[in-house]
């Protein structure tokens, strides 16, 4: 899965065709989509690949509007995948005689079109993927389309799947057994989109922390899922609030601090997810001093599972990357939560410092 810091131009048939493609794209790098019938001309910056996807290689009017569409990336060098449903040894031959450098079924899962990918795009030297490394980044892509269906469905107000979310969890818990913490988050820094890197991250940290709090199995994988869809609510922001590159306005914000009320009547009205979901989703934003939100709970209000994961989110906004600010290393976000005691929990933040940061380096809290 390692493609990020490049990007992609996806051609299919129509630009409505190409959305769910690229939704699942966009978990590696930027990606671009084209209707097939619109200008061949290069676009801005030119891409690091192309992918045409959905076409119907049968019918020649769409073969000659393929050639037109690929020509221009043909005299640049731009390796070209094909995504063709069902391809057949014809389709393979047509598509590579059309400039194609690799033919892939559509329905090919996502880690193994990343592979090709980086095999397509790779530039001289790389750092060397461990058979670990490639099992994390394989892991990542998984849950990260799990997240992406689950997003989706609730922006649609389809049913957000308990089997599905029961999948996310078991494969990420064992992820994080098998590996350190680090890995995963290292991993899940380079997943391109926004919304959905901060899921991955934060359901990593907190099913790493509730590991090593030695919770039981089943406690474990019910925190887990919490996590998952945690902000599941922010399905319903406008997009362009969500990945806005800036500060948010006032009414920005007041629109955004609706997304844990959105999460748990969207799951509320279900009926067939955990409670703990249910309060995770609510109010992973709320403060023991009542400063918080929705509701501006305060104290025993609060659950300990809730507070493992305002923690567990707050220190993952501090670490992650935004356009509009730096990154912070373990330590310095545990510095700022040091005097957060008012806010969070001090005894699960002792131990959550104690996890994430190097033990001479930790933050008494």
């Amino acid at each position: 899965m390692y493609v990020a810091k490049r990007s992609l131009l996806l051609i299919g048939e129509t630009e409505l065709q190409c959305r769910p493609m690229a939704r699942n794209l966009r978990l590696l790098c930027p990606v671009e989509t084209r209707a097939l019938r619109t200008s061949a001309s290069l676009p801005a910056v030119v891409p690091d690949a192309v992918i045409v996807s959905g076409v119907a290689f049968t019918q020649s009017g769409s073969l000659g509007d393929v050639q037109k569409a690929l020509r221009p990336f043909l005299d640049s060098n731009v390796p070209i995948l094909c995504l063709l449903d069902n391809p057949s040894a014809r389709d393979d031959v047509q598509a590579r005689a059309l400039g194609a450098s690799a033919v892939l079924a559509a329905d090919t899962p996502l880690r193994r079109v990343a592979d090709v990918l980086h095999t397509l795009t790779r530039r001289g030297g790389g750092l060397r993927r461990t058979e670990r490394t490639v099992a994390v980044e394989a892991a990542v892509a998984d849950v990260g389309v799990a997240i992406a269906d689950l997003m989706a469905s609730a922006a649609s107000k389809q049913t957000i799947g308990v089997g599905m979310t029961a999948e996310a969890s078991r494969l990420l818990l064992d992820t994080i057994r098998d590996n350190d913490v680090g890995r995963w988050m290292e991993t899940v820094s380079e997943v391109h989109d926004q919304s959905y890197r901060h899921c991955l991250l934060m359901a990593g940290i907190m099913a790493a922390f509730v590991v090593s709090l030695g919770f039981k199995p089943d406690d474990c994988d019910r925190l887990t899922r919490a996590a998952i869809l945690h902000d599941v609510g922010k399905a319903l922001v406008p997009t362009e609030i969500l990945n806005k590159p800036g500060p948010l306005t006032d009414a920005e914000m007041d629109q955004m601090r609706q997304h844990p009320s959105a999460g748990y009547e969207l799951l509320l009205a279900q009926g067939d997810h955990h409670r703990t979901t249910l309060r995770v989703a609510r109010h992973h934003h709320e403060y023991l001093d009542g400063s918080g939100y929705p509701l501006g709970l305060k104290g025993d209000q609060i659950g300990d599972e809730v507070r493992i994961a305002t923690i567990c989110d707050v220190f993952t906004a501090l670490i992650e990357k935004r356009s509009y600010k730096p990154s912070l290393t373990a330590l310095q976000a545990a510095e700022l939560m040091a005097p957060m005691r008012g806010k969070l929990d001090p005894d699960l933040l002792r131990l959550f410092s104690r996890l994430f940061v190097a033990e001479d380096a930790a933050v008494d809290a």
